[in-house]
């Protein structure tokens, strides 16, 4: 019942805030001593904190699956089937390059549910590398996934050096879940990638903020 209360009280402030009018009184009502200590009980693992260490804990409290919960290879492969329309600007700007393409880094790609959307459409060559990076224990749900759909062309590496000198490094949902920045990450290689595309990320201009990303498993 509680995570019920957290998921529909943020679902009704996000209702609120979508009007200038009650963004302003949303951000009033957060900056009073009294009346933002409620929100922030009422909110829970939905407001924001000060490290993604932080955050983690707070949502185990809650809901203790996160990645590894089973539904999240179920979504994936369901997304492997869908082309968004988020999909299209990362179409646009690979079809000139597509069949030029022989090694792909996918950084939090999955089960590799990317490759089978753009490929759809792209018809990537025989001879493409597609190089999932992700936790450690979605190894086994993408190997399942590519054999499933006969596909030899994935493969998953543990080690971020593996996108070292790729001909394109390519990041679709993620980015935020990385605690250092991208330009970090890609300056720890010893050869940068040829093209990085960055595509359904959430991007701001104020100061830094971690949050929880509510999958409404559990």
């Amino acid at each position: 019942m509680r995570v019920a209360q957290i998921r529909a009280f943020a679902r009704l402030l996000i209702v609120v805030g979508s009007s200038r009018w009650g963004r302003s009184l949303i951000c009033r009502a957060r900056d009073s001593v009294l009346i933002g200590a409620i929100l922030k009980w009422l909110l829970a693992f939905h407001g924001t904190f000060s490290s993604i260490e932080d955050a983690r804990i707070c949502a185990a409290r809650y809901v203790p699956a996160s990645h590894e919960h089973p539904k999240q290879v179920t979504l994936h492969a369901e997304f492997a089937e869908v082309t968004r329309e988020s999909d299209y600007p990362v179409l646009f700007f690979l079809r000139p390059i597509a069949s030029e393409l022989r090694s792909v880094f996918d950084l939090g790609g999955s089960i590799g549910n990317l490759f089978f959307q753009l490929d759809r459409y792209l018809n990537f060559s025989d001879q493409l590398v597609w190089t999932v990076h992700d936790l450690p224990f979605k190894r086994g749900a993408m190997v399942d996934f590519a054999k499933k759909k006969g596909e030899t062309r994935l493969s998953f590496s543990d080690e971020f050096s593996s996108a070292s000198g790729v001909d394109l490094f390519i990041v679709v949902g993620a980015i935020h879940f990385f605690e250092p920045k991208l330009a970090d990450l890609l300056g720890k290689l010893d050869r940068l990638p040829s093209h990085v595309i960055v595509n359904r990320s959430p991007f701001s201009g104020g100061k830094d903020i971690v949050t929880v990303h509510d999958g409404g498993f559990g």
